[in-house]
């Protein structure tokens, strides 16, 4: 971790903002999920009952650019082996679109045309208090937070290519 965020929590924990009604406090720590992010706080040295006492919820985002609405054309699937090596089976490359920008005046030959952005909340419920508290690994905390109805930017970025939105390999880029 960052000197930044230890200062931060330091901060936290001097002035007792841990679960205090009334006071919301925010970091930004850099994780691949928000599975992560939240275990990077006990990495800081925070107590996870602590923590499981104190959080709310963990967002995570990213930017999937976007396939220019100009120049978007049908591409050719990936190779099956590719898909699976990415987690994506048959049955569900078979409900994917995939669609490139061909490269025009509109998006400067690139392809892409903005971005938008995609997120995973955790919000902590019960199942997921008692799995940091339990200091369950990250893969294991984004089972439970899934169980409770997170959705993970994976699947996000899954449902942008499904739409037509985004091409398979931003999640590709994304390592998602």
């Amino acid at each position: 971790m960052t000197f930044a965020h230890r200062l931060t929590y330091e901060i936290w924990q001097r002035h007792g903002l841990w679960g205090r009604l009334g006071w919301l406090a925010l970091a930004v720590v850099a994780a691949q999920s928000a599975a992560q992010a939240a275990l990077n706080l006990t990495q800081l040295g925070v107590p996870p009952a602590l923590l499981a006492g104190a959080l709310s919820a963990v967002a995570c985002q990213r930017l999937v650019r976007q396939i220019c609405a100009v120049c978007r054309q049908p591409a050719e699937p990936p190779a099956a082996q590719t898909l699976a090596l990415h987690g994506v089976g048959p049955e569900q490359a078979a409900r994917l679109q995939f669609f490139q920008g061909e490269g025009c005046a509109a998006c400067n030959k690139v392809g892409y045309r903005g971005r938008r952005a995609i997120f995973e909340v955790l919000t902590v419920s019960p199942e997921v208090k008692d799995a940091i508290e339990a200091g369950l690994s990250a893969e294991e905390l984004e089972a439970v937070a899934v169980g409770a109805g997170m959705v993970t930017l994976r699947e996000r970025c899954l449902a942008l290519v499904a739409e037509g939105a985004t091409t398979f390999d931003e999640l590709v880029r994304l390592k998602l």
